[in-house]
């Protein structure tokens, strides 16, 4: 008998597991279905491309839902066009059912249908590729209702309009060897939030982090012009909590990039700005960083900043005096010294200040003339330009092997 009950227990158990995972039975609807914008219909519109292919859409019932096609409760494989379909001109509409085909799971497995809370989440292109829009949606079931879902009862009521979201904010940036270590200040999605304002349809149940990207390109190559994840390159640097500051470390190595940075929400339930697991959408990157095997710059000549300046020390010495490199790279200077009429005379009389922007030398005999080169660990900077704008030529007997590139 024992061994009967076991046996019909994991039956029961299986069935149930398998019911978790099935479409609903009954019809549980879902759409803008009320005339809540002006007397009229409310709509999905996008400033992008605003074609099927283009946006890229998920639902999913919240803290049920699962990325993963064929778990949670969501709309596993259903395609975006047969719940989003157009209302003619730029307006789409929000117009599905639980029980379509293709679904994964049933919003009716939450605690009680009052407690069922179904999230959308939409994200479009321009035609350039170069900007992103984003939407977010959230809404209680009402079961006497028909649609339960009516994603035009929205407080204020409004139109579901994707938007752009703001570049990242740098908090500051910490060079560590080769790499740049960026922090990145916590964004707000405010703008893109759409809910019922029903208990647990705020935003902070909704989108609860935040995924920082990141893409790497030669030093001085164009700044990236592609949003999507899939195609564009970008590589998930981190995710992190809304609130939270984020750290991403560059892997540039001893290859000199530029890094870009480029944000996007995380959703609940781990859901992204796709409507599949690598078909993220970023927003528009932020101000490069510069990485690699950093170039030491230049020291200033005029404003802005101080040039070199000698003055007299106890006699014969000469004190120098000039201004930090303009590139964080730098760690340390180098003096060379010339003779006056032989500009490419130059050779080194300091491989080292320390890290200090003043020194003291012993000048040779003669008429002399004095080079401040900024240098990293194991490169030097730019010798300074001619009156014809020209690089001056690096001394016969470096102190390191020149790096020479743009200041960050």
């Amino acid at each position: 008998m024992r061994r009967s009950a076991v046996v019909i227990l994991a039956t029961l158990a299986a069935l149930a597991s398998q019911r978790t995972s099935a479409t609903c039975v009954s019809s549980i609807a879902f759409g803008q279905a009320s005339l809540n914008c002006g007397g009229y219909y409310c709509y999905v519109r996008s400033p992008g491309l605003d074609t099927s292919a283009s946006i890229l859409g998920t639902f999913w019932s919240l803290t049920f839902g699962d990325p993963s096609t064929g778990s949670g409760d969501d709309n596993g494989t259903l395609d975006d066009s047969s719940w989003l379909p157009s209302a003619g001109g730029t307006n789409r509409t929000l117009s599905g059912n639980w029980s379509s085909a293709g679904v994964d799971g049933c919003i009716a497995n939450g605690p009680n249908a009052l407690d069922n809370k179904m999230v959308v989440s939409l994200s479009d292109v321009d035609a350039t590729g170069t900007v992103a829009y984003f939407a977010v949606v959230c809404n209680t079931r009402h079961p006497l209702n028909n649609p339960q879902f009516d994603q035009s009862d929205l407080v204020p009521h409004s139109h579901i309009d994707l938007k752009t979201i703001a570049a990242p904010s740098i908090a500051s940036t910490t060079a560590v060897g080769n790499e740049a270590q960026v922090t990145v200040s916590s964004p707000s999605y405010a703008s893109i939030f759409y809910s019922d304002a029903t208990a647990g349809c705020l935003i902070g149940g909704v989108i609860k982090q935040y995924d920082v990207w990141i893409k790497q390109v030669a030093r001085n190559a164009p700044a990236p012009g592609d949003r999507n994840q899939g195609t564009g390159g970008w590589t998930l640097g981190n995710t992190c909590n809304i609130g939270s500051n984020c750290v991403v470390t560059t892997t540039c190595g001893t290859t000199p990039c530029d890094a870009y940075l480029a944000e996007s929400p995380r959703y609940d339930s781990g859901f992204q700005t796709g409507d599949a697991p690598g078909k993220a959408r970023v927003g528009p990157s932020s101000t490069r960083v510069q990485a690699g095997l950093l170039s030491a710059g230049t020291v200033p000549d005029g404003a802005p900043g101080t040039p070199l300046t000698i003055s007299k020390g106890s006699p014969p010495q000469l004190a120098l005096t000039w201004g930090a490199s303009c590139s964080a790279g730098a760690t340390d200077y180098e003096v060379y010294e010339g003779m006056l009429g032989s500009f490419a005379s130059h050779v080194p009389i300091l491989c080292t200040t320390g890290g200090a922007t003043n020194v003291t030398i012993t000048p040779s005999s003669g008429n002399t003339y004095y080079l401040i080169v900024p240098a990293t660990s194991s490169t030097e900077g730019s010798y300074g330009k001619t009156s014809a704008g020209a690089e001056r030529p690096v001394s016969a007997s470096a102190c390191r092997v020149q790096n020479l590139g743009s200041c960050p």
